[in-house]
């Protein structure tokens, strides 16, 4: 589910079609009530421990658990790797690029989006374009922890 969390947004900020049909008020009416439950049962579940990081590092490694499950789909033998007890040089970008495209993909259909906006070329709902707006802009920061750690220099 979380691939399509990350193309909706642009989706309808790229081409101004809706992921769903339904009037502002009654997305809020269901959404709303949904969110905040699910994040007092998070809390709840995590002894009130939950948070933002937690959440972005479980949410940025999506691209790691779509391999694993790909990998165990396919009836393949998952091989257990010493990790090394050494301090390991260089960048990892190639274990980052989908979270890079994540976060290029909402960043910049939001940029497009604004534009085009602008410009008339797109009728966007205001209220619409401010809350998907606000959604690609989460999409992209959920990515950074993932990120950051990824070119860290311990």
């Amino acid at each position: 589910y979380m691939i399509i969390y990350f193309i909706a947004p642009p989706i309808y900020l790229m081409t101004g079609i809706a992921p769903i049909k339904i009037s502002d008020n009654s997305f809020l009416l269901y959404f709303g009530p949904s969110a905040i439950f699910n994040e007092l049962a998070l809390i709840f579940a995590s002894s009130g421990l939950a948070g933002w990081k937690a959440r972005a590092w479980n949410i940025g490694l999506f691209w790691v658990h779509i391999k694993s499950l790909v990998t165990v789909l396919r009836g393949k033998q998952i091989k257990f790797v010493v990790t090394p007890k050494t301090k390991t040089q260089g960048t990892f970008t190639s274990l980052v690029w989908a979270n890079w495209l994540v976060l290029a993909l909402n960043l910049g259909s939001l940029a497009f989006a604004l534009v085009a906006w602008q410009l008339g070329l797109i009728d966007y709902q205001p209220s619409a374009l401010v809350l998907v707006g606000f959604f690609a802009i989460v999409n992209a920061l959920l990515m950074l922890p993932v990120l950051r750690a990824a070119y860290w220099r311990g």
